[in-house]
């Protein structure tokens, strides 16, 4: 009788927490360390916010990386990644007037709500400012006021 080989495969999760541009050069790294590549699945499950600029580079190196691998691919149940304008995302569009008002409001919005998902861990997209408030939230902390949106017979919202 000869043994004759037929393939290890690898099933792997990477769990990160991404914030920076070193995060993202460390999550990097991660995935081009791993061994035998060609036999492994990889799935990521990704938290926490990346500016548009990161957030680009962190799926340009996924792309150039993604064809290397059986699988290379996010967890989408379990990610909870925030893409987040920042100041530098786009300066060198040199917009003025209109253009740069409404940039510049929709960055704010961005950070505001970036700020309400920060408070409420229950989250699953943008919620209103009030949400951490109703009285049927799990981490409510206060009374609902009498003119809460929620305080109507038709229940919490």
């Amino acid at each position: 009788m000869e043994a004759i080989r037929t393939g290890r495969w690898s099933f792997i999760v990477l769990e990160e927490d991404l914030s920076s541009r070193s995060d993202v050069d460390r999550l990097v790294a991660r995935v081009q360390e791993l061994p035998n590549k060609e036999c492994t699945a990889v799935w990521l499950k990704l938290r926490g916010t990346l500016s548009v600029t990161e957030s680009a580079r962190l799926d340009a190196e996924f792309t150039e990386l993604g064809p290397l691998f059986a699988r290379l691919d996010t967890w989408k149940r379990h990610t909870d990644l925030a893409v987040l304008p920042d100041d530098h995302d786009f300066a060198d569009l040199g917009l003025t007037g209109f253009a740069s008002d409404a940039l510049q409001e929709l960055v704010q919005l961005g950070a505001e709500n970036a700020t309400a998902r920060t408070l409420c861990p229950c989250s699953t997209g943008f919620q209103e400012a009030w949400h951490e408030d109703s009285p049927d939230h799990p981490y409510a902390t206060t009374a609902a006021p009498q003119n809460a949106p929620w305080s109507s017979s038709t229940g919490s919202p």
